[in-house]
């Protein structure tokens, strides 16, 4: 029996819209993320398409960030990770504009794959968190990212402390774009894509290209992943901090 579709794929006039529907929530796994770049990159390839939104499928959240399962072990995290990386450098260098479209709970690797959108449009329910230091680990594409959109001090605040904050307070850093009512959240997102689908796709493409070049953006995902690879996933507490959560206890650091 084959895994259900977890990413679905819908083409209306020049806008593409990608759905990741994965009960109960909405966690990425490898395959998931998996068609996550397929999707983006047959779209790429489209000339009748000019914009992508990327939209959840359950009411209730965006994405609570990756599957805690396959990242806790130690043989798949490395698909996994490989996976995600390879899902958020294909939508950030995607020529099409992007936009996320927010309802509900959108943590982890959700958010990170929000954030290497270029629009977010999100429902004023909407809380947005990286929690990964609580699981004593970091989100590499937040680290490398955050800093940019939000600022030093802000980024700290979130990633040190894995606080979760409102859709208005993301707003107010900057993470949104565009803050809506719950359910003008859609409307809004196809109306930003169809406005942007009449600019001229080689224009915005070359500006998509020019603003990653000129922050030095894919440089310092290199760096986040690179040190994340090399150190944290050799670090003991960051397999205590994963196995704590899937049993449900406190966890027991050795700080180290």
């Amino acid at each position: 029996m084959s895994a259900p579709q977890t990413v679905h794929l819908e083409i209306s006039g020049k806008v593409a819209t990608l759905t990741i529907r994965r009960p109960p929530v909405n966690a990425l796994d490898t395959e998931t993320l998996r068609a996550v770049t397929s999707a983006v990159r047959t779209v790429t390839k489209r000339d009748d398409v000019r914009a992508i939104v990327i939209r959840s499928g359950l009411e209730k959240g965006f994405s609570a960030g990756v599957d805690i399962k396959e990242h806790a072990d130690r043989v798949k995290v490395y698909e996994l990770l490989n996976e995600f990386e390879r899902a958020v450098r294909t939508v950030l260098k995607s020529p099409k504009p992007t936009i996320a479209a927010v309802k509900g709970y959108c943590l982890g690797g959700g958010m990170e794959l929000v954030t290497v959108c270029d629009l977010v449009v999100a429902g004023r329910g909407a809380s947005f968190g990286q929690p990964e230091i609580t699981l004593a680990h970091y989100p590499p594409l937040a680290v490398a990212l955050l800093p940019i959109i939000i600022g030093f001090r802000n980024a700290c605040k979130l990633l040190l402390t894995g606080e979760t904050v409102s859709a208005e307070d993301a707003y107010m850093l900057g993470l949104v774009t565009h803050l809506v009512e719950d359910d003008e959240v859609e409307e809004k997102a196809a109306q930003l894509a169809s406005s942007l689908s009449e600019r001229s796709g080689a224009a915005l493409a070359l500006t998509k290209k020019a603003l990653v070049e000129a922050l030095g953006i894919e440089r310092l995902i290199d760096t986040a992943f690179s040190r994340y690879y090399q150190e944290m996933l050799e670090a003991e507490d960051n397999w205590e901090g994963l196995r704590a959560f899937l049993e449900k206890r406190s966890p027991i650091w050795k700080h180290r």
